[in-house]
């Protein structure tokens, strides 16, 4: 048998043909439950899932007014259509010609009493939620370390207030052992206690994918933290058992992020604000209190009682002597200060070298530093402290220095 290349587009197209067109796939239901059921521009998208596995499922317009009203998440149905690969991503899917309603799904009534049970114990009351603290120092991050939403919580919480450190706490996510792991994070952040916040999170998926967040244990775990828990767990839509027992819910883990880690901006703004209330209110005060004196002045002229007019003028002057001493002092310190600046200047003045009997020597307008500048018939400027005088270069001196007249 001779070898042959197709290429990709050609694989997709031909496998989905191949399955178009099988007879027994055409004819069988499938049963499972529905899963995140959305419509977007006529079309209805949802996965049908059961214990083990899921597979996408697409309803299109013409065939959507008769099913739409089964489109519920947790319904078990069973539906019949056309086995299809989508070739773009090689993605495959069933087209929903036929659907049928087949109960409720077990998974989701396994949820359902589930949630019930934990309810009655009070683990969702919302009275047991605590207020996460306005500024806190360290975040504690249960998730997977090789997730991307661990990296949307650091990108958020380093571009809000860098100056917040993050603990992560590594667990699977997702899996058989995902629970036992999730509870195992979450106890040693709790017992840890090094944190203010805990943030359990999770990127999107489907139910399966998130199924270890609405585990018995690690709602447990979430209820006897020692901090405050923020629950990110899924997308906005997405809402698990461990969202309902936190203490906060995130739609997402970024959210998560902004909602723990206070903004740096926003706090320095804030304390603008308050100090320029606090401002504010000292000159009300001040003025309330000095409206208050001079009543309370006039009051005491107003009676002429002189004793108590002789305190009010010893407190006067004392206080007036006691501003003078303290004017004084400022003054004398200034004075020092300005002597010490002006004894500086003067070290720097160029002026005290030239009264000492130097001269500046200058040729077009430019200082000479050293007689190898200057050359015979060299027209220069002398500065002296009291004047300046022209002068030029005759010839070199015998030493090799240049003589000026």
């Amino acid at each position: 048998m001779s070898d042959f290349t197709i290429s990709v587009a050609q694989l997709n197209g031909y496998v989905g043909s191949r399955l178009a067109q099988d007879a027994f796939l055409r004819d069988a239901w499938i049963e499972g439950e529905i899963e995140k059921p959305a419509v977007r521009h006529g079309i209805a998208y949802f996965a049908l899932v059961d214990e083990e596995a899921s597979v996408d499922c697409l309803i299109f317009r013409d065939d959507l007014s008769r099913m739409e009203s089964m489109l519920m998440n947790g319904q078990r149905v069973k539906v019949q259509g056309v086995m299809s690969l989508y070739r773009r991503t090689g993605r495959f899917r069933v087209q929903v010609r036929k659907m049928q309603l087949a109960g409720v799904g077990e998974i989701f009534l396994r949820l359902l009493e589930l949630k019930n049970r934990l309810e009655a114990r009070g683990l969702f009351d919302v009275r047991r939620k605590r207020p996460l603290p306005a500024l806190p120092r360290r975040i504690a991050v249960v998730t997977s370390r090789e997730g991307a939403a661990l990296q949307d919580i650091l990108q958020v919480a380093g571009r809000r207030n860098p100056g917040v450190a993050i603990d992560v706490y590594p667990a699977l996510v997702q899996g058989e052992r995902a629970p036992a792991s999730l509870v195992r994070a979450i106890s040693r952040a709790s017992a840890d206690a090094r944190a203010d916040i805990l943030i359990v999170a999770r990127g999107g998926g489907s139910a399966g994918d998130l199924s270890a967040f609405n585990d018995e244990g690690v709602v447990e775990a979430v209820a006897a933290s020692r901090i405050p828990v923020v629950s990110a767990v899924g997308h906005e839509t997405d809402v698990s058992l461990c969202d309902l027992v936190a203490d906060r819910r995130a739609p997402t883990p970024s959210a998560a992020a902004e909602i723990a880690v206070p903004d740096r901006d926003q706090i320095m703004e804030q304390l603008r604000t308050f100090r320029r209330g606090l401002g504010i209110a000292m000159q009300q005060v001040l003025a309330k209190r000095h409206s208050q004196l001079q009543a309370e002045s006039r009051a005491l002229r107003s009676l002429a009682v002189t004793q108590k007019l002789d305190i009010v003028r010893g407190q006067l002057r004392f206080f007036v002597r006691s501003g003078l001493q303290q004017l004084q002092h400022l003054l004398e310190r200034r004075k020092s200060e300005l002597r010490a600046q002006l004894s500086r200047l003067e070290d720097l003045n160029p002026g005290r070298i030239l009264r000492s009997g130097y001269a500046v020597v200058v040729r077009d307008g430019r200082r000479i530093h050293s007689a190898a500048q200057l050359r015979p018939d060299d027209h220069v400027q002398l500065l002296f402290a009291d004047g300046h005088r022209s002068a030029r270069i005759l010839e070199d001196a015998p030493d090799g220095r240049t003589e000026k007249h």
